[in-house]
């Protein structure tokens, strides 16, 4: 067992560049998770605390498996105020998701009715100093599917300004995409406006929503990837192939107003990330030279006008080999054993994805990306008499090098650095005996969880630097840019140090420091960090034992 530092402070001065910046780590109480826990999340910071959401799954008999959680806060000081896990509550409910937006927490659950093909969304303030709830079930919306074998999906997010809560809707199984907008009052959680229905030409088949952006205008705008089968293949869903982005700007009546062009200047999006600035849209994408897209070859940054679809301006950056980061050869072979060709399930050969837009102190622009990867293995044995299957389901995740890119207020590109990074988390996701089945994920509407837990970074801001926070093996710790072999950690994280990297956000220039060793504290999770008023509360997990801890960040 790790002995627990609390509440002594872990502290570190740093020497930052032009200031002088100082970390500070506190750590709480550890308390257990719930024996049948598989996740956890922070929710939200407030002056009072910090909101913890505890998932688990459980069998519901013929409809699969299905989430509840537990409401867990803890006081300013992380010691434990209460846990609820609304049982009573959620009678004859299906617990949906929290939401914590404008000081307001709120509960959301559904109730399905197999004969009408209903279901209808129902929503419970919390109270959050007693966790308790404060009123009845309201019904917030209700959706009614026209075919026996289809399937509602729906999503429930805040704009990126948190003004609006926005519920999105599609129906799977159905011949054409079909999508329903519609936005909330974030305090009464009544309609703003008309319903939104938008649909497009695309086989559902090889259509999949990566993002759904509603403007300060009322207008929205869908980012959408195409895929295709290779020729001589079957049309087998495991066969198919990324082709290209598709992205529209709707108008309030779900009129087409404009498709951007993605793929100019023999330029092919590979990955992007579609963001709202100070009014404006942005719109960042990792390209390929060649319509294969096989590598990535630059970057694209686009400013786009969110009334009419208009591009503003538009700057590329091009990479090349020495941006790549050399990972030892004897990790990258014990990390390659469960991946196997077609194992991703983004369906792009080079991973990177868009993390977080920072404004600059002069103005610009600071994006953050990260090489990722995600992939599912399956691994399945046979035996008893009655040819029963055991399959073991596991959940991989890649995570590598961080893009740190400046856009000054002319849309160029001022500076580009990558910061070396190698991680590798494997998490099983179920054991059973039964009948192997297929597994297959919808990304805009997938479930939100909180996996990948170790791997992966959290950031925060402060006045004129950012501050990156991720695990890394000590033998990388002198590391800060790409010509360096460095070692992968491979799932054994608890042998790992905690990183920050204080990053000037006008000059570029940044240092790296070892803020503490998860030797010491349970495995931290920074990905998963919450930030209020300059400090991130982060979580620790090792086994069923946690604990919370806070980066306090003064300039």
């Amino acid at each position: 067992m790790k002995p627990i530092l609390y509440p002594t402070l872990l502290a570190l001065t740093m020497s930052g560049i032009g200031s002088q910046a100082q970390t500070k780590a506190t750590w709480g109480d550890e308390f257990k998770m719930n024996k049948k826990s598989t996740d956890l999340a922070v929710l939200a910071v407030d002056k009072t605390g910090e909101y913890l959401e505890e998932s688990h799954e459980e069998a519901r008999m013929f409809r699969g498996y299905h989430k509840s959680s537990e409401l867990v806060k803890l006081s300013p000081q992380l010691t434990e105020v209460y846990r609820n896990d609304f049982d009573k509550e959620l009678r004859g409910k299906d617990f949906e998701q929290f939401m914590y937006i404008q000081d307001k927490l709120w509960m959301f659950a559904t109730v399905y009715d197999k004969h009408e093909r209903t279901t209808v969304l129902f929503a419970a303030e919390v109270d959050k100093n007693t966790g308790k709830l404060v009123d009845t079930w309201n019904m917030v919306n209700k959706w009614q599917k026209e075919e026996k074998n289809e399937a509602l999906r729906f999503r429930i997010k805040a704009n990126d300004d948190s003004t609006k809560i926005i519920l999105t809707a599609t129906y799977e199984g159905k011949e054409t995409n079909r999508y329903e907008l519609q936005a909330l009052d974030p305090q009464s959680l009544k309609p703003i406006g008309q319903l939104m229905g938008i649909s497009n030409e695309f086989d559902p088949k090889t259509y999949q929503v990566e993002d759904f952006v509603y403007t300060s205008t009322g207008n929205a705008v869908v980012v959408g990837r195409i895929f295709d089968y290779p020729d001589g293949e079957k049309k087998k869903a495991k066969n198919l192939q990324f082709k290209s982005y598709n992205i529209r700007i709707y108008e309030p009546s779900g009129k087409l107003i404009k498709e951007i062009a993605t793929d100019v200047d023999n330029k092919y999006f590979m990955t992007s990330k579609l963001m709202q600035v100070k009014g404006e849209l942005v719109l960042a994408a990792f390209y390929c030279n060649d319509k294969k897209r096989k590598e990535v070859n630059g970057m694209i940054v686009e400013r786009v006008d969110p009334t009419n679809g208009n591009i503003l301006m538009t700057t590329k950056k091009e990479l090349n080999a020495s941006s790549i980061t050399q990972i030892d050869d004897e990790e990258a072979d014990k990390k390659s054993l469960k991946k196997t060709d077609g194992d991703d399930d983004d369906g792009l050969s080079a991973n990177l994805r868009f993390n977080r837009f920072y404004i600059t102190p002069d103005n610009g622009l600071l994006i953050l990306a990260e090489r990722y990867h995600n992939w599912i293995v399956t691994s399945t044995s046979y035996g008893g008499s009655m040819g029963m299957t055991s399959t073991t389901t596991y959940d991989d995740y890649e995570s590598g090098d961080i893009y740190m890119t400046k856009i000054n207020t002319n849309g160029q590109i001022d500076w580009m650095h990558v910061l070396p990074k190698s991680q590798f988390e494997s998490i099983i996701l179920s054991s059973s005996m039964g009948p192997s089945v297929g597994f297959s994920m919808s990304y805009y509407f997938k479930p939100e969880s909180g996996r990948p837990f170790y791997s992966g970074y959290g950031s925060i801001a402060t006045q004129n630097h950012v501050h990156l926070y991720f695990n890394d093996r000590e033998e990388n710790g002198d590391i800060l840019e790409p010509g360096h072999k460095i070692k992968t950690i491979n799932n054994n994280f608890n042998k790992t140090a905690f990183y920050e990297i204080d990053l000037d956000m006008t000059t570029g220039k940044y240092t790296r420091r070892m803020l503490f060793s998860n030797r010491d504290v349970p495995n931290a999770m920074p990905r998963l960090g919450v930030v209020l008023n300059g400090t991130m509360y982060v979580t620790g997990k090792e086994g069923r034992k946690t604990a919370v801890g806070k980066l306090e960040v003064k300039e």
